[in-house]
């Protein structure tokens, strides 16, 4: 790895150590969270109106210290260094709002965190106050699932009602792509790579090879992207013009590898970006 890759990697690391310290304290859910107590009252009651509820707030002070000092390790101008501003800066409202519970302050930090429920969302044809009612309109016509009492949804029970009411396929159990695609969703694991793959490229010193392994064809698909991407920079060569998929008796041996991808890539003898 050249020097000035290396103090850039070291760079970016640090500072996204240092925002995912910042973040630990910021729990939205826990922190505006009904006690059980208020939410069995709630329902006893019939729903007919909502409680009056005391939130803790939280002291944002280390919070705000960490993601300014994070923010002064991210001044270049590249993908990289703007994701974690965009990271540092949601960092910070989160816990600004947080510390602003039971305040009108918290409506217009979480505005600026969230959006508003009539604010365009990223296709600027659709609102999410559409989408959610959308969704309950969705959800109401599916009436005839029966989930149980709150009580009783674990996850378990989800992914057997799962099973009852979706078409299994081959090999896949329908309840185990729900949560795949619920967890990818929530962790942004898409996003995350996308920003891994771009970072890890361009670290590479000249000569240097990036091996990277998919689980699946959003990921494999992303790697394929972003190898033909750099290539088109002139950064060098994917190695692998189609993935390589596993061996059978490798498969026999590891039926987890079965789903794998494997693409390679070969940075350019020179650097084009020295």
């Amino acid at each position: 790895m050249a020097p000035d890759a290396g103090r850039d990697v070291s760079r970016i690391l640090e500072a996204a150590r240092l925002l995912r310290e910042a973040e630990r304290p910021v729990r939205v859910l826990r922190t505006v969270a009904w006690s059980p107590q208020v939410r069995e009252r709630f329902f006893a009651a019939g729903e007919r109106e909502l409680p009056e509820v005391r939130y803790q707030p939280i002291d944002p002070t280390e919070t705000l210290a960490l993601v300014e000092v994070a923010r002064q390790l991210t001044d270049a101008d590249d993908v990289v260094d703007e994701a974690l501003r965009r990271a540092g800066r949601a960092i910070e409202l989160g816990a600004r709002m947080l510390a602003a519970v039971g305040t009108p302050e918290l409506f217009r930090l979480s505005a600026e965190l969230y959006g508003e429920p009539t604010a365009p969302l990223a296709d600027q044809a659709s609102t999410a106050l559409e989408l959610a009612r959308t969704f309950a309109s969705t959800l109401g016509a599916a009436t005839h699932v029966a989930l149980g009492p709150p009580a009783e949804r674990a996850a378990e029970h989800v992914a057997d009602v799962v099973r009852r009411h979706a078409a299994r396929g081959r090999r896949h159990d329908p309840a185990s792509r729900v949560f795949q695609a619920l967890r990818i969703a929530v962790n942004d694991e898409l996003g995350h790579l996308e920003l891994g793959l771009h970072a890890a490229l361009r670290a590479l010193a000249p000569g240097g090879r990036l091996v990277v392994l998919a689980f699946q064809s959003g990921e494999e698909r992303l790697v394929k992207d972003a190898f033909r991407a750099a290539r088109a920079e002139g950064l060098g060569r994917p190695l692998t013009p189609k993935p390589i998929r596993p061996m059978e008796d490798e498969t026999r041996r590891n039926p987890r590898a079965r789903p794998t991808r494997l693409r390679a890539f070969e940075r350019a003898p020179t650097d084009p970006l020295a």
